[in-house]
């Protein structure tokens, strides 16, 4: 977390420096995709901070009893609303109604969201767009303990993805961190 700060500072520096840079109105053509070469990365580097900050939390829950039906609807409202989603790209199902759980809500939400954005990302086809669901049900083994499940329709991982997936940095995009699905691995075991 002290590194991840360490590096933030300058980032933000640099960050800032080139929107000022930027908000000149000559620009030659060259210089402005220097710029957005500067901001891409800069970006790609938050997000690898963000994440290690997030990873050097997981160990501070603050758990609390939540009623996971209303919190899975408010979710999926919040994520369509964030990625102008229509109600049919992202569905809910609640199968039951189970009695609170004792859960991290922002640790939840991380994880459910992050599984959400991968759906997104990797759950369509070239001309279908991703569709998603979100899934309350019991759990098979232990009668009343709720299941969450996040379901696509798309191509489904490889044998081979399927074992690095929550490897940190692995990633199969050349923008992503590799840190999303570890990081939701590591929230949901502290849970």
């Amino acid at each position: 977390a002290s590194i991840a700060h360490n590096i933030r500072n300058p980032l933000s520096a640099i960050t800032h420096a080139s929107q000022l840079f930027a908000d000149g109105k000559d620009l030659p053509e060259d210089d402005r995709h220097l710029l957005d070469i500067i901001r891409r990365n800069s970006a790609r580097i938050d997000e690898t901070v963000r994440s290690v900050l997030q990873l050097s939390r997981r160990d501070r829950m603050n758990p609390v009893a939540l009623d996971l039906a209303r919190w899975i609807e408010e979710l999926a409202e919040e994520f369509r609303e964030t990625h102008r989603l229509a109600p049919e790209r992202l569905r809910v199902e609640i199968a039951f109604s189970p009695d609170p759980v004792e859960v991290d809500p922002r640790h939840l939400h991380q994880i459910v969201s992050n599984l959400c954005e991968n759906a997104l990302i990797h759950g369509g086809y070239p001309d279908q767009p991703a569709r998603i669901e979100i899934r309350l049900v019991p759990a098979a083994e232990t009668v009343g303990r709720p299941l969450i499940e996040i379901a696509d329709a798309g191509p489904g991982i490889d044998a081979k993805t399927a074992r690095e997936i929550f490897n940190p940095f692995f990633t199969t995009r050349t923008s992503g961190t590799g840190l999303g699905l570890y990081i939701a691995r590591e929230l949901a075991e502290t849970n």
